[in-house]
Parts: C-alpha cells; structure tokens; sequence
C-alpha cells in the first residue's frame, strides 16, 4: 500500500505557517490536512481545504471560537452549516476544521488491526489519507500501526462484502418479482455495487475512505476485473441486474483466486442462506 503523502513540501509549510502555529493554540497533538488536500488530489473543483486537529481533549466552542478567529483574515463570506462544523476563511481559502479525540483515533486503530471494520472509513479519512502539517510523533506513530494493511480485516472485508454483493441478487429479485418495491430494488442495486468497491479495494489492501475518490484510487488498482469501472459505469446508468450479478461474480472470482482461504465461505454462505430463502417461501405457498 502507498500513503499518500507524509507531509507537506517546504513551500506548502511556508504558505501555512501562520495557519500552524495559530493551531497550536489548541495543544494539539497533531494538525493534519484531510480530503482532497490530504490525498493531494485536489483540482480546480475543490472549494474547501479540509483540516483536522488531532488533541487530547476536545476544545470547548468557546476556544474553538476565539482560535480560529485569530487566524482568519475574512477574505471571504462564511456561513453558518447545518451540521457541526467549525470553519474560517484565510487568503482565499475557505477552510473546515475537524476535532478528533487521540484517544478514539487509537481505538478505532486497534479495532482496524482486529479486524472489525465498523471504523475503517474514519480511520482512512483521518489518519492513512493525510498530509501532516504538525506533529509531534503521536500521528506518525498511528499511520505507522495500520501501514501494513492487516490480514484479520482482509478476511473480514472480503467475507462481509462479498457476501453482501451477491445477496443484493436475491433482494432485487425479491423486491421486483415477488413484493413490486422498485425503490428497494433500486437500493439494492446501490448497495451491491458499493459492497464490491469495498470488496476491490480490500483485495488490493487499500483502506476504503470517503466515496468522492475511490474512481481515482481504483484506476491504479492491479486485481480487478476486466473493464471494471466501465462495467460499473453501465450498471449504473442501465440498473441491469444480470449485468450486475455477472460483475459481483467476476469480483468473487477474482477475490477467490488470489485469497481462496479468505473468501472459502463466501459461496457457502450465499448458497445456505438461499436454500433457507427457498425453503421458507415453500412452507408459507
């Protein structure tokens, strides 16, 4: 796996080091960009630079406040979210900061390397996927634990969205055929197409993060089918759930040749459960 950057280039560090030590006010163990800045892959359609402060205690909204007032320059109108965020404005930059308990950020890095993937996205997001513009050996110290993707959450990923991808078959069918919801047969589709980009990006030993960039993470991608996102593209667009189940079938058989004891079960599962479907409906005709 390749993390993305580990810090930022000296002209960066001299752009934004007023914004740094402004930070620091809070007692930071780190200070980090995430997002697109984070991942270096901002364009002309990124609108906002995204900034996490990694501390031990949370700040109060009344320290929040006066910080980040002293490192704004007003030079554009800010509004107020629907949502808690805490934002400021500087040389033309509108900036979102994010708060994240060190203590937390270590758990939901233990629960990756056990295998438990319910914190997988905050862990990509806000440790793996970052550009660290201060630190004082704490974020480094947590990028280093998850730098080899861990075997436990390869099996758990690979079982959990396999198996989820091909069981989207069956819901469909029961959605459309059986109980006329065409908008769960809707999701399902969605569903199922985001369970195998999970599934892709663990067979590569990528952490999955936030939706906006897995297209640009997967174009590098070695083990995938072939014409991958094309054929994604035109399910999409055609919602053609044949099309769609033989791409989820391509993604299991890929997965199974190159991790056969990970994905051992995966096929098992889905035929037991499907015999139980049928026997059920059976008993209720």
């Amino acid at each position: 796996m390749e993390i993305y950057n580990n810090t930022i280039g000296r002209e960066q560090r001299k752009r934004y080091s007023d914004l740094i030590e402004g930070l620091k006010k809070f007692n930071p163990r780190a200070i980090a960009f995430f997002g697109s800045y984070g991942m270096g892959l901002q364009d002309q359609y990124s609108h906002d630079v995204d900034i996490v402060v990694y501390a031990d205690r949370i700040p109060n909204k009344k320290t929040k406040e006066a910080v980040l007032s002293s490192v704004s320059d007003g030079s554009i109108p800010t509004v107020s979210f629907p949502y808690d965020v805490d934002i400021f404005a500087r040389q033309h930059e509108f900036c979102e900061v994010a708060f994240k308990s060190c203590g937390k950020i270590e758990s939901d890095v233990s629960r990756l390397i056990q295998g438990i993937n319910d914190r997988e996205e905050e862990v990509a997001i806000f440790v793996y996927n970052t550009r660290v513009l201060y630190d004082d050996g704490w974020l480094i110290a947590q990028r280093a634990r998850i730098k080899e993707y861990p075997h436990k959450l390869l099996a758990t990923n690979l079982l959990s969205f396999l198996f989820s991808a091909l069981r989207q078959v069956h819901y469909y069918d029961r959605a459309i055929n059986k109980r006329n919801q065409p908008y769960w047969a809707e999701l399902c589709v969605n569903e199922g197409l985001s369970s195998l980009m999970h599934a892709v990006f663990a067979a590569n030993k990528t952490y999955y993060g936030k939706h906006k960039w897995t297209e640009m993470q997967c174009r590098n991608f070695k083990l995938k089918p072939k014409d991958f996102e094309q054929r994604l593209m035109r399910v999409m667009r055609s919602r053609d759930i044949i099309a769609y189940q033989r791409l989820a079938l391509d993604v299991c058989t890929l997965c199974q040749g190159y991790y056969p004891e990970e994905c051992a079960n995966v096929a098992a599962f889905d035929s037991k459960v499907r015999q139980i479907d049928d026997y059920i409906e059976s008993q209720k005709r």
